[in-house]
């Protein structure tokens, strides 16, 4: 048929991502970076070089500026361990798991 897209709607919204995410099911720690300083820890199911994938109780409400901390696989330098840490804002929840836009990345040592 004419005009007809056989495409699967799940997919297309996959290729909108503008960056490949990749599983690592790791511990992290996150603050919020607003008025209120809460703080907490979850893991983190997937990341890219422009999003994460968080899993907190309780989930997080969109639209709050987030910086999750990440330890890095691999030997401490100087006693201390390689940590990522990604600054962003929460663009979605669902159920148990925040999806996190990342507007800044870094690595450090703490």
């Amino acid at each position: 048929m004419a005009g007809a897209s056989s495409e699967d709607p799940k997919s297309k919204r996959s290729e909108r991502r503008d960056s490949r995410r990749y599983p690592v099911d790791t511990q992290a720690e996150y603050k919020l970076l607003s008025e209120t300083k809460t703080s907490g820890c979850g893991r983190v199911l997937n990341l890219s070089n422009t999003g994460l994938m968080l899993e907190c109780h309780p989930v997080l409400r969109p639209g709050l500026q987030i910086e999750v901390m990440i330890a890095w696989p691999g030997t401490p330098v100087e006693g201390k361990q390689i940590k990522l840490h990604a600054v962003g804002r929460t663009i979605r929840a669902e159920e148990d798991h925040t999806a996190v836009r990342i507007d800044q990345i870094a690595f450090r040592l703490d």
